[in-house]
């Protein structure tokens, strides 16, 4: 009986992926182009590594005409991608070996790298993010949720504007990412002082 929900389940994101957008999940790809070699660190600089399984990295991803881009602080709507043959795989940990992509500070997706970006078909514009937290937490939801109470470290990169393509050979790759890193989520009055830091040296300039 499990096999046969299993199988069902695997049937189910088939049919899910069939006409979607599917994205290569690599972070580090010197033969594409333009290149992609972008590694995530924590706010020392440390290169994240798999030896830490809470060090978790996954994409999020949606159509451009309706997707809202998540920040640190700002909750957006992009959901969790998956893999379009089996839809338990989301997130992954980080590399531990000693050169990239099997390093630290890369995810380590091995050969299970597709992701699919539900609402985006073929042929169409997708905002896609990489997004990565600190936790035991299954969801990105969750993790950011988390962050907001200051439990979990976070980071998001930039918005990636891809252009779904074709065949396998076709896939859009993360194009135009940049490294980041996790950290604390600064608490809302650190953003009002430091607006309010601009606005007085502003001031003080203009008065020069």
């Amino acid at each position: 009986m499990k096999t046969f929900l299993v199988m069902i389940a695997l049937c189910g994101a088939a049919s899910l992926a069939s006409g979607q957008g599917l994205v290569i999940f690599r972070t580090y790809v010197p033969s594409s182009t333009p290149p992609i070699d972008a590694p995530i660190s924590d706010a020392n600089g440390t290169l994240l590594s798999g030896a830490n399984p809470n060090y978790r990295v996954a994409l999020v991803g949606g159509p451009a005409t309706t997707g809202d881009p998540w920040g640190l602080t700002h909750r957006g709507n992009l959901p969790l991608m998956f893999n379009p043959t089996d839809p338990t795989i989301s997130w992954v940990n980080f590399g531990t070996g000693t050169t990239p992509p099997d390093a630290p500070g890369y995810a380590n997706t091995a050969n299970r790298n597709v992701r699919v970006v539900l609402g985006a078909d073929e042929g169409q514009l997708a905002l896609v993010q990489v997004v990565a937290w600190d936790g035991p937490q299954t969801t990105w939801v969750q993790a950011w949720q988390d962050a907001q109470s200051g439990s979990t470290r976070i980071g998001v990169s930039g918005v990636l504007r891809l252009t779904m393509l074709g065949p396998e050979q076709y896939y859009a790759y993360l194009w135009g990412l940049q490294s980041f890193q996790i950290d604390f989520v600064p608490e809302p009055t650190m953003f009002a002082l430091a607006g309010l830091a601009g606005v007085e040296l502003l001031i003080s300039r203009r008065r020069k």
